[in-house]
């Protein structure tokens, strides 16, 4: 059985941490070495998640699936007009 725990539990584990082997331990702790960019849908699929319990067909279908897809077309746009490498420079020493 699963369960979550509370942080202060001595078994608890966090859900995500990231590769201490990554980082440049030359830096201190405040210089940032990792952006991390988060978005629904930021591989600019519409998520079929949002409308795929409706019955085919269905005004809710339809519905859930034409906003899926504007979301997924409005975040390749966010996605494809960000300045990477403006992002990269931020975190290059």
């Amino acid at each position: 059985m699963f369960r979550l725990a509370r942080a202060e539990d001595e078994d608890s584990l966090p859900l995500m941490q990231p590769n201490p082997a990554f980082f440049d331990r030359s830096l201190a702790p405040e210089v940032p070495q990792v952006i991390w960019v988060c978005i629904d849908g930021l591989q600019g699929f519409p998520d079929k998640r949002t409308y795929e319990h409706h019955a085919e067909g269905s005004e809710e279908y339809d519905r859930d699936k034409k906003h899926a897809e504007r979301v997924a077309r409005d975040v390749s746009k966010i996605r494809d007009g960000l300045d990477w490498s403006a992002l990269e420079a931020l975190i290059k020493p």
